[in-house]
């Protein structure tokens, strides 16, 4: 006597738990996830090499977005890179924040600081800037006065079509640079896919001052989340 009314109420309940699914995914929207693979260094770097390597390399899962090089006493001693995390992880100053600085006593010279950043960093993804290529321009010296004196980055947009694409722009070159800057060396590319994460800095001791740069290169791909829509 029950089994039609149950059938009934069975369909009818699937039919509300449908509605339900449909009207939560209204609910939802689209949010894209960069994830960053393991770094590796490139075989090459710009610049010359030095007398010893300091690795600036970003914790798994940050992005390189800025970069801030400074100077004392014409000795190119300071480099700050800023990194961007856009995956809920927890992160510290240390993470965000990597810094070289051999100026000694009192730092480096405020008005001497130069900074080279990517587009569209306000408000991270979609269509966020990172770098896929950096060039250094120094004073062209004799080896024991050379001195990094400029830099410039090449930038790659990720997630530019809302459909996980990563494109590189080739007009998008961002530069900070000196008036003594005489030499542009050839600049050190990622392959394809891939941005920088981290940087070796080679150091020239005689005089203090970065002198050649190695990039860390890692495989990136734009994934999808759905999260509820902002009220």
């Amino acid at each position: 006597m029950l089994r039609f009314p149950l059938v009934a109420l069975a369909l009818l309940v699937a039919a509300d738990v449908s509605a339900q699914i449909q009207l939560e995914a209204r609910a939802m929207q689209r949010e894209p996830i960069i994830m960053v693979g393991p770094a590796t260094p490139l075989p090459t770097i710009t610049g010359t090499t030095g007398d010893r390597v300091v690795s600036l390399v970003t914790p798994r899962y940050g992005i390189p977005y800025r970069i801030e090089i400074g100077e004392k006493r014409d000795d190119a001693c300071y480099m700050l890179i800023y990194n961007y995390f856009p995956v809920d992880i927890p992160t510290s100053d240390d993470d965000r924040y990597l810094r070289f600085s051999e100026c000694g006593l009192g730092g480096v010279t405020r008005r001497s600081r130069r900074t080279v950043e990517t587009s569209g960093t306000e408000r991270g993804i979609p269509h966020f800037g990172a770098i896929y290529a950096i060039q250094l321009g120094d004073n062209n010296r004799r080896p024991n006065r050379l001195k990094m004196k400029g830099l410039r980055i090449y930038e790659t947009t990720l997630d530019a079509d809302g459909e996980g694409g990563v494109v590189r722009r080739k007009d998008l070159m961002h530069e900070a640079s000196r008036t003594n800057t005489r030499r542009w060396h050839p600049a050190a590319v990622c392959p394809d896919n891939q941005i920088i994460v981290g940087l070796d800095l080679h150091i020239n001791d005689t005089v203090y001052s970065i002198v050649g740069i190695r990039p860390h290169c890692a495989t990136v791909t734009v994934e999808e989340r759905f999260v509820p829509l902002s009220r």
